[in-house]
């Protein structure tokens, strides 16, 4: 137990230092922190984030400033995030409202944007994903979309059957065909550490 005196003063003596009471909080630590985790490869990923990795040879959990990406392919400077059945669990259990979320992904969005990235989001809350081929298209349909546009991101959104744009902010829809539960078995040997759903 610590009294107040020496919160306050541990707060004062990590403002002095940092600019923020929380050092947390300091964007410098916070881009220290994700390296750290993306170093020692211990952020967590789902099996949907591991078997798209695999499908398009990219990097899991890449540090973009002070967020681990779910997964980069820095040929193309394409992040690829997976927004699964986890992914508002923070909403779901009440630690945060649904406004707080939307102005977090706005802020980390435009992060990645900064960073000269483009995103493809692909978005399952049921964690089903379509077939190999079907990735393996809205994959190259990202690039040639971003190729041949300024725009920087592309949502496929697989609960509502929509592939989102920023010429179709509605959607459109779009085919994915057979839907399907990513198992262990699915994965290659040496990538089933670190199961959580995201």
């Amino acid at each position: 137990y610590q009294s107040p005196e020496i919160r306050e003063k541990i707060s004062q003596i990590c403002f002095d230092k940092y600019g923020y009471a929380n050092p947390a909080k300091s964007p410098e630590i916070r881009e220290k922190i994700t390296k750290t985790l993306y170093t020692n490869s211990s952020q967590k990923a789902s099996k949907q984030q591991r078997y798209i990795n695999e499908l398009y040879q990219g990097i899991l959990n890449f540090p973009v400033k002070y967020y681990n990406v779910d997964i980069c392919l820095p040929n193309d400077n394409i992040i690829v995030e997976y927004d699964g059945g986890f992914h508002m669990g923070n909403v779901v259990t009440g630690r945060e409202t649904i406004e707080e979320y939307k102005r977090k992904e706005i802020i980390r969005d435009n992060v990645i944007k900064r960073e000269g990235y483009k995103q493809i989001k692909i978005v399952s809350s049921k964690d089903l994903l379509p077939s190999d081929p079907i990735l393996l298209q809205m994959l190259s349909e990202a690039k040639q979309y971003f190729s041949e546009t300024a725009h920087s991101w592309i949502t496929y959104d697989i609960d509502s059957s929509r592939m989102i744009n920023a010429e179709h902010k509605d959607g459109i829809p779009y085919s994915f065909g057979e839907l399907r539960k990513i198992k262990d078995s699915d994965l290659p040997n040496n990538n089933k550490t670190n199961l959580k759903g995201a």
